[in-house]
């Protein structure tokens, strides 16, 4: 279940944004470049962290969920962890060092707890 996740996340590498403009030949004007470093440029990245975008987690969290049905989680639950997975880290920078499969773990391990932490109410008396 878990392994075709890891692989996913392993393979998973920060996307380039498409070029905005035409068809970048020789003829075209270049690009004008924004003030500020660049988010990326290799020594922005290993400072600050690469940033996760929500194209990376979208195949995760598709297998993810597939993974979470077939092991009879309810739904509501699954999508639950699914939305808590994605709020929590799109846009987030991971750390120097740190990888995506330890983020999306440490995610998942919060919103578990806070999904069984719950209190249950009370059984009705009759």
């Amino acid at each position: 279940m878990w392994a075709a996740i890891k692989s996913r996340l392993r393979r998973s590498e920060p996307e380039a944004s498409p070029s905005p403009s035409g068809d970048g030949g020789p003829g075209s004007p270049p690009e004008p470049v924004p003030p500020g470093p660049s988010s990326t440029d290799p020594f922005t990245e290993s400072l600050l962290g690469r940033r996760i975008r929500e194209a990376s987690l979208d195949e995760i969290s598709d297998q993810l969920e597939i993974a979470l049905l077939q092991s009879d989680v309810a739904l509501p639950v699954a999508e639950r962890l699914i939305s808590d997975l994605k709020r929590s880290l799109t846009g987030r920078r991971l750390r120097w060092g740190a990888d995506l499969e330890s983020a999306v773990q440490a995610s998942l391990e919060r919103s578990v707890r806070a999904i069984l932490s719950r209190p249950v109410p009370p059984l009705a008396e009759t």
